[in-house]
């Protein structure tokens, strides 16, 4: 950490020193254009050095100012204390500069709007007029300017340094590195006769033409539009500067329009033309900027939109079909009715249903024109219910299809109203429960017929058991009878009595069938097996 801070102080302290380099050997080429007052120039670039500096390094790199401005008027001058005073007012004007430049016209971004270069242009004429008094006052005080030239002193160092600001702060901010150029083989043939245009117009106007001539200046307009539309502010700048370059030597040298008798004078007008033409055509690079930048935004975001719409419109095709599918597996369609036009509205199970296509339903009439006809009724009293009271309804009813199949279906809606509580629409849907109710019926006849068979099993188990105890009370007294009469044939030794009277007696065979003979019926329902049975032994006997 300790490392990088020391590298970044030092790196600051070599950019220090070459802008105050910089702004020395600028000081001196200025102060060589003096015609008013040795230290008075009105081609100042030194404060557009000192702007572009403290906006890049902060301003604790006042120094660069302070120091550039006191070698520079100390090497004119010789006096000491102007040197100092002049110096100071130079670093109050930077300083001032810089702070109004960051509060109202965003600092490093002060050139990409077109509101910010003219709050920007305010900051300047602002802040130089503090240097412009303090060396005006600090010249007349020690006695190296008149007081009679304060005025056209004045005005040329304030002109000078605030057009010198116009020129080269934004030449060098808007050329700080890292920057980007996007210059392919057809645009950097169009930049190169760009440049060919601006020197060739510039010396035209301010370098071959005498000052007699007629005022062409204005055919700088349409070059430096050229740049501003069709390249930037970079560019624009860096035409505004070459111009300025161009026509200040041409001015010296008596051509151009803005050639006067007086060197000075014909500096300041021209100074003054530079500034506002160099103004104007910032503000045209930066809105075309502006517009380029909105418009590539716009476009950027006319594609994510339609990106987003495309997504959108996919997804909601696939939930749609994922609804048909679902509609048409659970047989359900979805309705909607607009009450004031008249208009039905189905979805293709819908159709799917009744077995209709959408040329078929036009209207709420049509739809009771598929109702059964004994359905009708009760099917129009329940939708009229619903429109006047608003309530969701359901009901079931039949349908008959073109084919005469008929069909049952399940309808559930609501009626949506408007701010007064007229109803307005009413939607719904409608389930095909055909299947459902066979199954329901056929259920119905099932359970039937298991009560049936149950209650026939009960009956027969009822009477069997009715039967098995009837049979139980007969036998219980044929029984003894069936014994007593054994024990009178054994004692009596046959069928023949004590008297010799022959007893006729019932000869019982081995089930009994003498005592069943009454109650046959009864006897042969309860053992039904053992009587076929016995009655085939004594057949084999036989």
């Amino acid at each position: 950490m300790l490392r990088t801070v020391v590298r970044v102080r030092r790196l600051d302290l070599v950019w220090m020193g070459l802008f105050t380099a910089l702004y020395y050997a600028a000081g001196r080429l200025g102060l060589s254009l003096a015609f008013v007052n040795a230290s008075t120039s009105a081609v100042w670039p030194p404060t557009g050095i000192a702007l572009a500096a403290l906006l890049l390094l902060g301003r604790q790199a006042w120094p660069i100012v302070a120091i550039g401005a006191f070698l520079v008027n100390l090497s004119t001058s010789g006096v000491l204390v102007a040197s100092v005073a002049i110096a100071a007012g130079n670093t109050l004007e930077a300083l001032v500069g810089v702070r109004l430049i960051q509060r109202f016209a965003r600092g490093l971004s002060a050139f990409d709007r077109t509101p910010d270069i003219l709050k920007f242009s305010l900051a300047v004429m602002v802040s130089t007029a503090i240097a412009a008094t303090v060396g005006v006052a600090t010249l007349t005080t020690v006695g190296l300017a008149p007081v009679d030239d304060t005025i056209s002193i004045w005005l040329t160092w304030w002109l000078g340094d605030a057009v010198g600001a116009v020129v080269v702060t934004p030449l060098l901010l808007l050329w700080k590195p890292p920057f980007a150029v996007e210059w392919n083989g057809r645009r950097l043939i169009e930049l190169l006769a760009l440049a060919v245009s601006v020197v060739v117009v510039s010396w035209g106007l301010f370098g071959a033409a005498p000052s007699s001539t007629y005022p062409l200046r204005f055919l700088l307009i349409p070059v430096l539009l050229w740049s501003a539309f069709r390249f930037g502010v970079r560019e624009t700048a860096t035409s505004a500067a070459v111009v300025a370059v161009i026509a200040t030597e041409g001015t010296l040298r008596g051509f151009g329009p803005f050639a006067r008798s007086n060197p000075n004078e014909s500096l300041l007008l021209l100074q003054a033309f530079i500034g506002v033409t160099d103004t104007m055509m910032l503000s045209v690079a930066a809105e075309v900027k502006r517009r380029r930048t909105s418009e590539a935004e716009l476009r950027s975001l006319n594609h994510a939109l339609e990106a987003r719409v495309a997504e959108r419109t996919e997804q909601l095709m696939k939930v749609n079909d994922r609804l048909l599918e679902a509609q048409q597996v659970a047989h359900v369609g979805s309705w909607e009715w607009d009450v004031a036009s008249n208009a039905l509205w189905w979805s293709e199970e819908m159709y799917r249903i009744y077995g209709l296509s959408p040329s078929d339903v036009t209207g709420y009439e049509a739809f009771m024109g598929r109702v059964h006809p004994e359905d009708r009724e009760r099917v129009n009293a329940v939708v009229r219910h619903g429109l006047a009271d608003g309530r969701a309804f359901t009901f079931e009813h039949r349908i008959v299809r073109p084919d005469g199949q008929i069909r049952v279906l399940y309808a559930a809606g609501h009626v949506v109203m408007d701010a007064d509580g007229r109803p307005t629409r009413m939607s719904g849907i409608g389930h095909d429960i055909t299947e459902r109710k066979k199954d329901e019926e056929a259920r119905a006849a099932l359970i039937l017929e298991q009560a049936a068979r149950h209650e026939a099993e009960e009956v027969n188990r009822a009477k069997d058991t009715f039967l098995a105890a009837l049979s139980h009370e007969i036998r219980t007294p044929l029984n003894a009878a069936l014994g007593w009469a054994h024990t009178l044939r054994v004692t009596t030794g046959g069928p023949q009595s004590r008297e010799g009277h022959r007893c006729h007696l019932p000869q019982p065979d081995e089930s009994g069938e003498i005592g069943l003979r009454p109650h046959g019926r009864l006897t042969t329902l309860e053992r039904p097996a053992a009587t076929a049975s016995g009655r085939r032994r004594r057949a084999g006997a036989r």
